[in-house]
C-alpha cells in the first residue's frame, strides 16, 4: 500500500471515530450527570534526574488536588472536584486520535510492558522540561522586573521565549521561517496560559511588576473572552499548575501548532507537536491510578489547551489597549530575537 493511501486510510479512521464519537455524546450528554470525585496526587520528573516517577499513593490526598473556584456559577462548589465535565470537542478529540494512531504511540502499545515511562520518555521529558524551565518559573529579582516593564509586562518575554525555545533539539532544527510563524502566533497564548495559572484567589487577581491587576478587568472590551478565561481559572486542577512536567509539555503542544497557514514544513512540525502530546498522555498514565482517570485529565488538559488558544486575539486587544500597537511591537520582537539567534548560529 503506498504512503499516501496509508495516509488517506488513517485520516479516514479518524473522521469516522470522531463521528461516532460525536454521536455517542450528543445522546448521552443530557442525560448523563456528573459526579464528584476525589484523585491521587501527581508526583514529578525532577529537572535535574531523568529516573522513574515516584509515584504517589492512590489513597493519598492533598491540596494540589484541588481547584481553585472563582466563579460563582463554577460547574461545582467542591473545591476537591478536580475533573469536570467537559463539553465534547471534535478538534481535540480529532487531534487525540491521530496522536492514538501514530506509528510512534502504536509501537509503544505493542513494546512498552510497563506503566513508567521509559528510557528515551524520561529523556525527552528531561530535555523539555530543561529548555522552558526558567519562563515557566518567574523570577523575582528587581533587573527581572525592570525587564519586563520593558516588555510591557509580558511573561514571558519575547527574548526569553525564543532562548528557551531555541535550548529545544527539536525547535532549533526547524526551517527559520517556520520558527518565527510558530513563536509569532504562540506568545500571547503562553501569556494568556501564564496569566490564567498564576491567578492569585486571594487578591482575587494578579500581582506583577509591582502592582495589582484586578480579575474584574480582565477582557473587559470582550466578555465573552472573559467568561472563557474565568471558566478556564475555574477549571484548571491546583496541582497541575505547580507540576513543571505537564506545563511543559503544555507549552510545546501550544509551541507547535502545525494549523497555522504559511508554514514551510507542516508534517515536521505536526510529528513534534504528537510528541508532546503522547508524552503528556504517557506521563499522566504513569502518575495516576486507575487509567481511566489519568485518561479524564488528558482530555482535560488536551481541551483546556484549545479554550486558551481561542484567547489569543482577546489578549492581543488587551496590550493595544494599554499601549498602541503594542501586540505588532511584542511580535516584531520575537521575529528580532529569531533572526539574531539565527545569524549567531
Amino acid at each position: 500500500m503506498s504512503l499516501k493511501k496509508e495516509r488517506m486510510l488513517e485520516n479516514g479512521q479518524i473522521k469516522i471515530f470522531t463521528e461516532a464519537i460525536d454521536s455517542y455524546y450528543n445522546s448521552t450528554s443530557d442525560s448523563q450527570s456528573s459526579t464528584s470525585t476525589t484523585f491521587p496526587s501527581t508526583g514529578y520528573i525532577n529537572s535535574d534526574t531523568v529516573n522513574d516517577i515516584e509515584m504517589s499513593s492512590t489513597t493519598e490526598y492533598s491540596s494540589r488536588n484541588q481547584v481553585t473556584r472563582i466563579s460563582e456559577n463554577s460547574i461545582s462548589t467542591d473545591k476537591n472536584d478536580c475533573r469536570v465535565k467537559k463539553t465534547w470537542n471534535s478538534n481535540v478529540g480529532k487531534k487525540i486520535l491521530a496522536v492514538h494512531f501514530s506509528p510512534m504511540n502504536i509501537k509503544s502499545e505493542f513494546l512498552s510492558t510497563q506503566t513508567m515511562l521509559d528510557g528515551f520518555e524520561s529523556f525527552a521529558l528531561y530535555e523539555a522540561v530543561h529548555a522552558l524551565q526558567e519562563i515557566i518559573f518567574k523570577q523575582n529579582s528587581d533587573v527581572y522586573l525592570a525587564a519586563r516593564r520593558d516588555d510591557l509586562c509580558t511573561d514571558p518575554r519575547p527574548v526569553d521565549l525564543v532562548g528557551s525555545a531555541e535550548k529545544s533539539r527539536a525547535f532549533r532544527k526547524l526551517h527559520l521561517n517556520d520558527k518565527i510563524h510558530l513563536l509569532k502566533n504562540a506568545f500571547f497564548s503562553l501569556n494568556s496560559l501564564k496569566n490564567l495559572i498564576a491567578y492569585d484567589a486571594q487578591i482575587d487577581g494578579w500581582y506583577f511588576c509591582d502592582r495589582i491587576f484586578p480579575r474584574k478587568q480582565l477582557y473587559l472590551k470582550h466578555p465573552d473572552s472573559y467568561r472563557k478565561a474565568v471558566h478556564v481559572m475555574d477549571t484548571f486542577p491546583d496541582r497541575f499548575k505547580s507540576d513543571i512536567n505537564v506545563l511543559t509539555l503544555i507549552f510545546f503542544i501550544i509551541i507547535f501548532n502545525s494549523d497555522l497557514p504559511g508554514l514551510k514544513y507542516r508534517n515536521t512540525i505536526k510529528s513534534e507537536q504528537y510528541v508532546y502530546i503522547y508524552l503528556l498522555r504517557r506521563y499522566l498514565v504513569a502518575c495516576i491510578e486507575p487509567t481511566c482517570e489519568a485518561l479524564d485529565y488528558f482530555y482535560q488538559l488536551m481541551t483546556l489547551i484549545a479554550e486558551v488558544e481561542d484567547l489569543q486575539k482577546a489578549t492581543e486587544v488587551q496590550f493595544d489597549d494599554s499601549i498602541a500597537d503594542a501586540s505588532y511591537l511584542l511580535k516584531n520582537r520575537v521575529v528580532r530575537f529569531i533572526e539574531l539567534r539565527s545569524i549567531q548560529q
